[in-house]
């Protein structure tokens, strides 16, 4: 993974940046932090607490396609207190992009015939067409995962491409948010991405290395006495604003058999600026 930027400051104020990111030919994923929409507060009973805002982003160009990308975000102790707790906070949960339906067809013809002494009669044929469709979305999902001491420690988002569509339909970065319970603001986190990826006929993997990933500094804005509470009860219903809006349902070209479809038949350019959607499974 390429190294992260070093934790700036103007006028006092830490700004935004990336915890990291991967390339892999000219695709490109990164896991940003927005610091001036984190904050360090407390959570219940006078519990310290950290509300952390990230975004995930993609940026493919037109022959690579990604099929599969994950982000993964440990927290590490610190010598001032107990491990860093990962709450059930964590949004998204299940985000899906528009549904892309594909129709197919098959004719089948059916002519019996008898041939005989150089003769043949045929019989009453059989014409019908059968035809099917399928509906498919891309899907993000974000959890928490225990560390070998069965702590929550890990944060981790995967997202699997749609594959009637594999070219990325996302015009925008994911919001992202979690809570953190913790002793203290400063933070030290570590950073995996790793995906896979398709060029023609060509498969790839990138993020997959055995070496382990830097761990990135992180510290959160300390308002006085701030209580976490009235914005964790908004945090799900504002992250889902942020990143849905209602979409159409679209429909790709419908395929015969008869004639060879395209693996990857071409999707109307207002399909690919539709926005994703908050599910309920």
């Amino acid at each position: 993974m390429d190294n992260p930027a070093t934790h700036g400051r103007y006028s006092g104020r830490a700004f935004d940046r990336s915890l990291g990111h991967r390339k892999f030919g000219k695709t490109t994923m990164d896991c940003g932090f927005l610091s001036s929409k984190s904050q360090w507060g407390t959570l219940g009973e006078n519990n310290p607490a950290g509300l952390l805002r990230l975004t995930l982003n993609f940026h493919e160009p037109a022959d690579y396609k990604l099929s599969s990308a994950e982000a993964s975000l440990c927290f590490l102790p610190s010598s001032a207190g107990p491990s860093p707790n990962v709450t059930e906070h964590l949004y998204p949960d299940i985000l899906c992009g528009p549904p892309l339906s594909q129709h197919k067809s098959r004719n089948n013809n059916i002519e019996p015939t008898v041939e005989a002494m150089g003769a043949s009669v045929g019989g009453v044929g059989i014409h019908n067409t059968a035809e099917w469709s399928k509906t498919l979305r891309w899907l993000l999902r974000g959890s928490r995962l225990p560390d070998a001491q069965n702590l929550y420690t890990k944060a981790e988002w995967s997202w699997q491409a749609n594959k009637l569509n594999e070219q990325s339909e996302l015009k925008r970065a994911f919001q992202l948010a979690l809570v953190l319970a913790h002793s203290e603001p400063r933070l030290n986190v570590t950073v995996a991405i790793k995906g896979k990826l398709r060029q023609g006929w060509r498969r790839y993997t990138f993020g997959y290395s055995k070496d382990p990933p830097k761990v990135v500094q992180l510290e959160l804005s300390c308002p006085q006495n701030i209580e976490l509470a009235s914005i964790v009860e908004t945090l799900a219903a504002e992250i889902a604003r942020l990143n849905t809006v209602p979409v159409p349902e679209h429909t790709l070209p419908t395929a015969s058999v008869s004639a060879p479809a395209d693996d990857n038949p071409t999707v109307n350019d207002n399909v690919l600026d539709t926005p994703p959607q908050q599910i309920d499974l």
